[in-house]
């Protein structure tokens, strides 16, 4: 049942990032923006699905509550408040494209030629916990043990921070 298990595990790691391409190409390729952002969602929620089976569970909430939570739908949010219907007709994208698509090849070309000239170490044989200590519970260990100072410090700056966005909403307003 074990060998079934790495088998699947290592497979639908590339199936899970050859998915994550896909929509990020859907991202660069959609001609509607909110098609866009929901291939974002997509994407975002695919890589959060790669650190699962790298043994990253922190990270993958971390990608799911931030990213696809919180940035998503205030780019959706953003897209559906701006009128982008009434600026198709300007055409400001397709002034540089065969510059752009020769500037796409030359990177493809020297990132290649990078990746074919690195010397690459053996590979590992077992691909768990690469970071020790990478689990949600020993991340909340040392940022409430080692790291409370810090911490506290950031969430006291944070706090100044949006009571200071209150105050100056509320003089803008009363202006």
């Amino acid at each position: 049942m074990e060998a079934l298990t790495q088998f699947l595990s290592h497979y639908l790691i590339y199936i899970i990032m050859g998915l994550s391409v896909a929509t990020a190409l859907g991202i660069v390729f959609s001609k509607n923006a909110v098609h866009s952002v929901i291939s974002m969602l997509f994407t975002m929620v695919l890589i959060a699905g790669v650190y699962l089976l790298f043994d990253a569970e922190f990270l993958a909430a971390v990608q799911l509550l931030v990213y696809a939570g919180g940035i998503i739908v205030l780019f959706l949010f953003v897209v559906l408040l701006v009128a982008l219907h009434k600026l198709e007709n300007l055409r400001l994208y397709n002034t540089y494209s065969l510059f752009s698509i020769i500037l796409v090849i030359l990177l493809i070309v020297i990132l290649g030629a990078t990746f074919l000239t690195m010397p690459f170490g053996e590979a590992p044989k077992v691909v768990s916990n690469i970071v020790a200590g990478g689990s949600t519970e020993a991340v909340a260990m040392s940022l409430y043990t080692k790291f409370i100072l810090p911490f506290e410090i950031a969430s006291v700056l944070l706090l100044v921070a949006l009571i200071g966005a209150i105050i100056l909403t509320k003089s803008g307003a009363e202006q």
